[in-house]
Parts: structure tokens; C-alpha cells; sequence
């Protein structure tokens, strides 16, 4: 068992292996919400680790925000208001900085 665990941490040059296991690719999604039906697949995408743009209805917006916020906070996801109905989730390993409007 020891072996394994090795094997998969190490290359066979002995080289961490870590690093690579963990990349994941930066795909960003972008969802218009006017369903409360496609949060399911929405959660979906957090759980893929992909960087996501919402723009929600007026008529789903508050309860969306309430289930995506969950998912931020037990994901460890950012959320970045663009404007009164967009917004956008970022994975805590990208870092955001607003530098001006």
C-alpha cells in the first residue's frame, strides 16, 4: 500500500508528483439564470473547479445568490459583483484584484 501512495505522490525519477495531479485547466462558463431548474447544473461547474459568470433574472436572483453562496462557502469559491445582475465565481486559487471602475 505504502508503495502506491509513493508511486502516485513520485515519478519514477523520484520527482514530487503533486503538482501535476492538481492542475486544473481555468475553464470559465457563463451562465444566464432564469431558471431556478439550472442551478443543479450551475453546482456542477463549482464542483469542476471552473470559473464561472452569472447573469441572473430579476425573478430568480435572491434565491439563486442563497444556494450559490452555500456553494461558495463550502467550496472555497470568491464571488465578485460585476454589476446589479451579473457576477462572477472565482476558485480560492486565482487571485482577483479590482483596480479601479
Amino acid at each position: 500500500m505504502l508503495e502506491n501512495i509513493k508511486s502516485w505522490l513520485f515519478d519514477e525519477s523520484g520527482e514530487d508528483n503533486q503538482q501535476e495531479s492538481h492542475q486544473i485547466k481555468n475553464e470559465v462558463v457563463r451562465w444566464n439564470v432564469s431558471n431556478i431548474d439550472q442551478l443543479d447544473s450551475i453546482g456542477d461547474d463549482f464542483k469542476n473547479h471552473k470559473i464561472i459568470v452569472c447573469t441572473f433574472n430579476d425573478n430568480v436572483i435572491k434565491r439563486a445568490l442563497d444556494f450559490i453562496s452555500g456553494l461558495c462557502y463550502v467550496l472555497q469559491y470568491q464571488d465578485i459583483k460585476i454589476n446589479d445582475d451579473t457576477y462572477m465565481f472565482l476558485p480560492s486559487y486565482i487571485s482577483y484584484e479590482s483596480k479601479g471602475q
